[in-house]
């Protein structure tokens, strides 16, 4: 099969949701499939922070990753998965129609947090029959009862694709709260395994990409109220 993924992000963040996005296509690789992930250099942040493509290719020497000197958009392969890097989500529709033009895709991937019109744009490129989102987290949904606002269109668009996968009973049961049917998918973003450090006693207490609307305050809390384990 040919598949394809679509992330609103670039390559090299370090999020939960893109590192886990990231590891699904060599997945797909190794078990003998073709896999290309498209992603983008603009990324919302609270700083209006836009990545260039200067930077973007620094960024991916920083992870021993070459990409292809002078073409654009950006391009190289990691681990089997070829990866394409567009300007801004903006551009995601009109690229990834003559990209499957050029060679169909079986199955696509599209992010759950895509900006509302352009998710919608793509189910008119791709059928939705093949078509599964990916959604990571509760936060930032447009439906819900943690929604900051509502988007019928959104929901309808989580119920019109073949399958949603996400990667907790949390996110599973949120969705659920909405006729949302979703797959929990325990994806091995860390590597195969084992983890002989994982539940060690004497090791640390870890929190993955601390941020405030994370809950850092929280962690930073718990530090200071057991001074005598070892925090991360």
């Amino acid at each position: 099969m040919r598949v394809l993924i679509v992330k609103n992000a670039p390559f090299h963040r370090t999020g939960g949701a893109t590192v886990t996005d990231r590891a699904i296509g060599p997945q797909l690789v190794a078990a003998g499939h073709a896999c290309v992930w498209v992603g983008t250099l603009c990324v919302w942040s609270p700083s209006g922070e836009v990545d260039t493509e200067a930077q973007e290719r620094a960024q991916l020497r920083a992870l021993d990753i070459e990409a292809i000197e002078g073409t654009w958009p950006i391009r190289f392969e990691e681990r089997g998965m070829e990866v394409h890097l567009v300007r801004s989500t903006v551009d995601l529709p009109a690229y990834l129609e003559a990209l499957s033009a050029a060679e169909p895709f079986d199955w696509i991937v599209l992010n759950g947090h895509l900006v509302p019109e352009t998710m919608g744009r793509l189910l008119e490129v791709f059928p939705p029959e093949r078509t599964v989102i990916s959604c990571m987290a509760c936060m930032g949904l447009l439906f819900g009862r943690n929604r900051e606002y509502d988007r019928p269109d959104v929901l309808d668009m989580f119920r019109r694709v073949r399958d949603v996968f996400c990667p907790s009973e949390h996110v599973r049961r949120y969705l659920a709260e909405s006729e949302v049917k979703a797959t929990t998918l325990y994806l091995p973003v860390f590597g195969p395994g084992p983890f002989p450090k994982l539940g060690d006693p004497e090791g640390f207490i870890l929190m993955v990409n601390p941020a405030q609307m994370k809950g850092i305050d929280v962690f930073l809390r718990l530090a200071e109220a057991l001074p005598h384990r070892r925090f991360a």
